[in-house]
């Protein structure tokens, strides 16, 4: 529910481990404890102590920079020939000249829509898109930011 935060004394960069208490919510229902989802760094902050905040506003990012992975959306017609453990290679927008490989480590159990033209009309059709996730041999050739585009290519 709404409610006041107190103690918050994380920042965006600080390490955090899962369960670690990151600050306090008062509110209807009394003082209750915010904790971190999963072990791994800040990368994002949207309250100060003292703030008021509403149901359902996030208050802070935590990711587990260390195992970094590529999520790739598949559109349904070819999911017939991805598996787990199919190899890949990724190639970031940022650096269009590196391959860095890795395998597909995980495959969405839900689709989602996205809107395409095709035909000579330009008819408008729903493509469903499976997400995919594909985990790198060498982490540390992928820079630790979220949201970065890029381009995957699953081997047969």
């Amino acid at each position: 529910g709404a409610g006041r935060i107190g103690d918050w004394n994380i920042a965006v960069g600080d390490r955090v481990r899962g369960g670690q208490q990151l600050g306090w919510q008062t509110g209807s229902e009394g003082q209750q404890v915010i904790r971190a989802p999963i072990t791994g760094q800040v990368v994002a902050s949207g309250v100060d102590s003292g703030e008021s905040v509403t149901s359902g506003r996030p208050l802070a990012m935590v990711a587990d920079l260390e195992h970094r992975y590529i999520r790739a959306y598949i559109d349904e017609t070819e999911m017939d020939d991805v598996q787990v453990g199919q190899e890949a290679e990724v190639i970031l927008d940022a650096d269009p000249d590196r391959r860095i490989h890795g395998e597909v480590s995980r495959i969405g159990s839900e689709a989602g829509s996205e809107q395409s033209s095709s035909g000579a009309q330009g008819e408008s059709r729903e493509v469903q898109r499976v997400p995919v996730q594909i985990t790198l041999d060498d982490p540390d050739q992928v820079p630790p930011v979220i949201g970065l585009n890029a381009q995957a290519i699953l081997h047969k």
